[in-house]
């Protein structure tokens, strides 16, 4: 618009941000544009031959833009004692999507869709961990979410009392709260009351399902008319969680 006359526009460019001058003929289509940016468009013309240009200042916006943020959030969906269920979306509206994933640790968990649950094994029980998803594009790169803290469950277990004593067996019992997801093993360690001199001997015990992890074991190598302890245990990673309660009996 003009104050006054009937002026002869020509010749109309534009130019976005500091780019290249290009000519305007109709509505333009700006495309490959990097997310969550802001953007400035400068108008050239000639008017009655004279150059003249158009921008946003600070009374007239109307030459600015921002296009939309991509964005990716995570979840802890689940914890346990040696694993944890991580799921994450994303959102990346028109952008051209490459890859989004889960960063934990060293290590890079990759997916092809914006949205997926993982499950992460073989985690230290009673331990704090930090993550972060990401979701990466052709327009923008890689955007991370913020980080999510966990810390996963405490293996316990409890010991209950020994059945079927025998001469030289007797049926060990116990329930383990622990996940079954990772390597862990369950069973017992046992010894002698006497004469015992090297460390309890772990004893890998078969497992039943149930809300807690029930574990029973024959155990046939006992020695008549003798004292035994034992308790119930998990073998995880080269450590062995356990309580104190040892329980007592003799063959």
């Amino acid at each position: 618009s003009f104050d006054s006359g009937d002026p002869v526009i020509s010749d109309i460019r534009y130019r976005l941000n500091y780019g290249e001058i290009l000519p305007y003929t109709e509505e333009q289509n700006l495309t490959n544009l990097i997310p969550g940016n802001s953007y400035t468009v400068t108008v050239f013309a000639k008017v009655n031959e004279v150059e003249s240009s158009w921008t946003a200042n600070s009374s007239n916006n109307a030459f600015k833009f921002t296009t939309n943020s991509v964005s990716t959030n995570i979840y802890i969906s689940e914890t346990y004692q040696t694993a944890a269920k991580i799921s994450w979306t994303s959102n990346v509206g028109d952008a051209t999507m490459i890859c989004s994933g889960l960063e934990f640790l060293n290590e890079i968990i990759t997916s092809e869709s914006e949205s997926r649950e993982h499950i992460i094994t073989e985690l230290i029980p009673n331990k704090s961990y930090s993550c972060r998803s990401y979701v990466e594009t052709v327009e923008g790169g890689r955007i991370y979410s913020t980080q999510k803290s966990f810390t996963t469950k405490s293996i316990t277990t409890n010991t209950l009392p020994v059945s079927n004593i025998s001469n030289r067996s007797a049926t060990m019992n116990g329930t383990i709260e622990c996940d079954d997801i990772s390597s862990a093993e369950f069973g017992f360690q046992w010894k002698q009351m006497e004469g015992w001199v090297s460390d309890p001997a772990f004893t890998k015990g078969r497992k039943l399902d149930d809300s807690s992890i029930s574990v029973t074991l024959v155990n046939g190598m006992l020695e008549p008319n003798t004292d035994y302890q034992y308790r119930t245990a998990v073998r995880y990673r080269n450590e062995i969680y356990t309580s104190n309660d040892w329980k007592t009996f003799r063959t």
